[in-house]
């Protein structure tokens, strides 16, 4: 029933976009919001700054949103799209009505609660902090928090993890006042019939894990009957009672309550509480202070682009493996298949990106290599523009951007079926040059598939910088997370099914409700 259910909502969705009469203008937002959504990261880049950067992000949030508020919401679902924008799309959808929707109600009103189960639990929270910062604090918008953290299956561990940041959460969503009074209603050995009814009424959720994590969120004090909460309490006199803790919450507890122990001691003792991401960053500090700490590049929790992240610190011999089987992984899901592939990647400056994410372009384009040389038929070819060799590394990002050359070279010495060129976008020596190239191409009868693929957001272009109006401009932030982009093609040509195509991603994921 829910399958057919589905495909009557996207048949009504073709037919309702068949009869706007705004779509060319729907397409062009739509364009640049997929490249905004598949590459924002919060972050300066090597040409802009942070401010640069949120600025055009704010506007094409606004703009997707006063066009079409379901059609904005169902695109911020969809797969590759970066925390960074999930968190922005939520604070607009919660912040304002918007525009017309095209979805129906049942299904529009379940975006956030998809949305929101989509973000690891930290970015949540500090999504949580920024309505407040934004003074976001309707009735929805305080459910939303309360259902969210209450009913996490992880509460407890968030508690201690997060616990200044429930508190904030949980404040703006209650208030302060009431916050102020459940916190002494949980304090007190038993609660009154009256006490319980208040807290029940503000909460909704009275199980004594929920009550215990409460109090512990807000400041409160008590006999606690939560492991990990117990734990707590009691490492701030038992040293040993800290193994059962998070790292960063031990090594707090370190610094005020046992100021003679080391941070090598917190690290031996915690170390099998560490997350997977954790693991990997920790690698280069644990073994200069001689401790073990396990890590597995093939958990599923490491990215092809964070593999090469930690390659480009400590070379690729632990994570080439990873590397490989992710990207054959990923390169199933794609379904464009050429004899002989061209790859030119920009291994140029500008492609270290911005001090607060040195190497996630580069990175990310050597990921996204990897995973466009295994969809080759026969075999790929991989040729770089600049770049500066490092052992246990393909290249480091420097020198000038010659994108144009490389082109040249690829078409002559190795005829490939079609090119992928990997880059941000920015070329310099000179610029334009690889837009006449093409031109010239086209002239004398090349015609083979030529595609750019962008990790970067330009700000000043409001979207992915094409280096060719001919060529295809594709955004991605992650090689493993390619659909949506992957679509603009279809959107360019016949916009309405392009449309149909992301929703048809969207919607599967989406709790149904008629």
């Amino acid at each position: 029933m829910q399958a057919l259910a589905k495909r009557d909502t996207i048949d009504r969705f073709r037919a309702d976009l068949q009869r706007r009469s705004d779509m060319e203008r729907m397409k062009d937002t739509v364009l640049r919001f997929l490249d905004v959504s598949g590459t924002s990261m919060g972050r300066g880049s090597f040409y802009n700054t942070q401010r640069q950067q949120q600025e055009a992000e704010d506007k094409l949030h606004r703009d997707l949103f006063e066009m079409d508020r379901g059609l904005y919401g169902l695109m911020l679902a969809l797969p590759g799209t970066t925390d960074r924008t999930k968190q922005l799309g939520l604070a607009t959808l919660l912040s304002g009505r918007g525009g017309q929707t095209i979805l129906p109600d049942g299904i529009t009103a379940t975006m956030t609660k998809l949305i929101i189960t989509q973000l690891p639990p930290h970015r949540m929270l500090k999504m949580f902090k920024d309505f407040r910062a934004r003074r976001i604090n309707n009735g929805s918008t305080r459910r939303l928090i309360l259902r969210s953290i209450l009913d996490a299956k992880k509460l407890e561990l968030w508690t201690v993890k997060y616990r200044r940041l429930i508190r904030l959460a949980l404040e703006h969503a209650l208030g302060r006042k009431i916050s102020c009074v459940i916190r002494k209603i949980l304090c007190k050995p038993s609660m009154s019939d009256d006490d319980l009814s208040f807290v029940r009424k503000h909460l909704k959720r009275t199980t004594p894990k929920v009550l215990e994590c409460v109090c512990f969120a807000l400041g409160g004090t008590r006999e606690w009957h939560c492991s990990l909460l117990k734990s707590y309490e009691a490492a701030k006199t038992d040293f040993s009672a800290l193994k059962r803790l998070p790292t960063e919450v031990a090594e707090g507890l370190r610094s005020v309550y046992h100021r003679g122990r080391t941070h090598k001691q917190v690290l031996e003792l915690t170390k099998h509480t560490m997350t997977a991401g954790q693991r990997m960053v920790v690698q280069r500090s644990a073994k200069a202070k001689g401790v073990t700490v396990t890590f597995n590049p093939m958990d599923g929790q490491y990215d092809i682009t964070r593999l090469y992240i930690y390659a480009a610190e400590r070379g690729l011999s632990e994570v080439s493996d990873a590397i490989a089987k992710k990207a054959k992984r990923a390169a199933d899901a794609i379904p464009v298949r050429y004899d002989t592939v061209g790859i030119i990647v920009d291994c140029s400056q500008s492609m270290q990106g911005s001090s607060k994410q040195k190497l996630r372009p580069v990175s990310a384009a050597f990921a996204l290599r990897d995973v466009l040389g295994y969809t080759a038929n026969k075999r790929a070819v991989c040729l770089q523009a600049g770049g500066r060799f490092k052992p246990g590394f393909p290249a480091l990002p420097e020198g000038h951007t010659n994108l144009a050359r490389e082109l040249v070279d690829m078409l002559e010495k190795y005829k490939p079926d079609c090119v992928y060129i990997i880059t941000d976008g920015y070329e310099n020596q000179p610029a334009g040059r690889l837009s006449e190239v093409v031109t010239a191409l086209r002239t004398i009868g090349v015609s083979i598939p030529i595609m750019q693929f962008s990790p970067v957001f330009g700000a000043e272009s409001q979207g992915v910088r094409r280096l060719d109006n001919t060529v295809q401009a594709i955004p991605f932030q992650k090689a493993e997370a390619m659909g949506p982009g992957m679509v603009k093609g279809l959107i360019e040509t016949n916009p309405v099914e392009g449309l149909v195509a992301l929703a048809s991603m969207a919607l599967p994921m989406i709790e149904y409700k008629g």
